[in-house]
C-alpha cells in the first residue's frame, strides 16, 4: 500500500482503546521493527511479534498498532501489537464461533476451484445456465438501494467479491472498502479490485471504522454467520458507520422460518432429519463439533419476530433479496420443464410484491437509512 494512500485514510479507528488510528510514520517504524528484532513485543492476545512490519497504523495514545500485511490492514484485536504495557494488558480470550467462520473460510470456502469458482460458490450457490439470469437479477437488486456514487461503500465480510454483479455495487464510488474475517478472502479481492479497494482484517461485531465516515454499506448472507446472540450489534454498527442521508442494506435468510421453502423443501428437510438421527445414535455429534473448531460453518437465523423486537435507533424496511432457496432451484428448476420461464414470473411476482415476498421467501434483505 503506498504512502499517499494510506495518508489519505482517515476513518479507521482501534477497537481496543476507540481511538482513531493514523499511518505510523517511517521513524516509529524503524524502532517497532528493532523491538520486533530484539524480541521485546507483543500481541493483544499474547503471541511474540516475530515477523518484521511492512507499515502499519497508531492509536491516538501511541499504545497500540496494527500492522499491514500484503496490502491489507489488520485490524483485529488479536494483531494488535502492544506498544505500551502500562496502557494495555495482553488478553487471551478467543471467540469460539468467530474461529469457525475464519476457519471455514480460510481453509475452504475461499478455495478456488479449476473452473474460477469458489468452493464457497459450489456448496451454496445453483451455478447452472438455467437460473443464471434470476441469479444475477436478484444481486443487482441492491444497486436500487444504495447512493450511485461516492467517496467511501463498505462492504462487510465482502468474502473474495466473487460474483461479477458484486463488482457493479462500488462502480461510481472512490473506494469499495473490504472488511472480513478471512485474510484469504481479502487477498482474492485485492486481486479484484486492486488500488480501487481499502482491504481490512476485521471484525464485524466491531468494526474498526468511526462513526458516520460511509456513503453506502452492504452486508451480503454475513449476520446469520455471527452468534445469534451478537447479530444484533452487527445491525447497530452498520448503522453507526453510515454517514447522514445514507442507505446499508442487509442480505439475510429465514432458513427454517421461511414459509414458502418450508412447504416446498419437506422433502429435503425429511431426509436432513433422518440423516441427523443417524448421526446421533451413531456418534457423539456434539461432542465432535465442540472438540473441532472446523466441523462447520456456524448458522443461525431469526424470524421476522425478532426483528420486530429490537429496540433499534433506527428503522429497517424489508423486501425480497431473493425468494427462491438454492435447494429449491435444484430440485425443481429444470431446463426442460419450463424452468426459466417460471423463474422470470417469480421475478415479476417479486417485483410486485417486494415485502410479501420478503416476508414469506427465502433470502430478505433489510434497508436501513440514516
Amino acid at each position: 500500500m503506498n504512502k499517499v494512500k494510506l495518508e489519505s485514510i482517515h476513518f479507521l479507528w482501534c477497537p481496543v482503546t476507540q481511538q482513531k488510528l493514523s499511518p505510523i510514520s517511517d521513524k516509529t517504524l524503524e524502532r517497532i521493527n528493532t523491538s520486533i528484532k530484539n524480541q521485546y513485543l507483543y500481541y493483544y492476545d499474547g503471541r511474540k511479534v516475530e515477523e518484521p512490519l511492512e507499515s502499519g497504523f497508531v492509536n491516538e495514545n501511541n499504545s497500540l498498532v496494527y500492522p499491514i500485511k500484503m496490502g491489507i490492514i489488520l485490524v483485529v484485536k488479536s494483531f494488535a501489537i502492544i506498544m505500551d504495557t502500562e496502557k494495555i494488558n495482553i488478553n487471551t480470550n478467543d471467540d469460539f464461533y468467530k474461529s469457525i467462520v475464519k476457519n471455514f473460510y480460510d481453509d475452504i470456502g475461499w478455495t478456488q476451484e479449476a473452473d474460477n469458482n469458489f468452493k464457497d460458490a459450489k456448496l451454496f450457490e445453483d451455478l447452472r445456465e438455467v437460473s443464471q439470469n434470476y441469479i444475477s437479477n436478484c444481486r443487482l437488486r441492491i444497486n436500487k438501494h444504495i447512493k450511485k456514487s461516492g467517496q467511501y461503500l463498505l462492504d462487510v465480510a465482502s468474502g473474495p467479491i466473487q460474483y461479477d454483479e458484486y463488482l457493479t455495487f462500488s462502480n461510481n464510488y472512490d473506494y469499495r472498502i473490504c472488511v472480513d474475517i478471512s485474510f484469504q478472502a481479502l487477498r482474492q479481492a485485492r486481486n479484484k479490485l486492486g488500488e480501487n479497494g481499502i482491504y481490512i482484517l476485521g471484525d464485524v461485531t466491531e468494526l474498526p471504522i468511526r462513526e458516520n465516515t460511509m456513503d453506502a454499506v452492504i452486508s451480503l448472507h454475513t449476520i446469520y454467520h455471527v452468534h445469534k446472540d451478537q447479530q444484533e450489534q452487527v445491525f447497530r454498527e452498520l448503522y453507526r458507520v453510515l454517514k447522514s442521508n445514507s442507505t446499508a442494506v442487509i442480505v439475510y435468510s429465514w432458513g427454517w422460518h421461511s414459509m414458502l421453502m418450508n412447504i416446498a423443501l419437506l422433502p429435503i428437510r425429511i431426509i436432513r432429519a433422518l440423516k441427523r438421527i443417524k448421526h446421533i445414535v451413531t456418534r457423539n455429534l456434539i461432542r465432535r463439533k465442540v472438540l473441532n473448531k472446523s466441523a462447520g460453518l456456524y448458522f443461525y437465523v431469526h424470524n421476522y419476530k425478532w426483528l420486530q423486537q429490537r429496540n433499534f435507533p433506527f428503522s429497517v424496511e424489508l423486501k425480497v433479496w431473493r425468494s427462491l432457496h438454492t435447494n429449491f432451484l435444484k430440485l425443481y428448476i429444470h431446463k426442460n420443464l419450463f424452468g426459466k420461464q417460471f423463474l422470470n414470473f417469480i421475478w415479476k411476482l417479486e417485483e410486485k410484491y417486494p415485502k410479501f415476498v420478503g416476508r414469506i421467501g427465502a433470502y430478505p434483505m433489510f434497508i436501513i437509512k440514516k
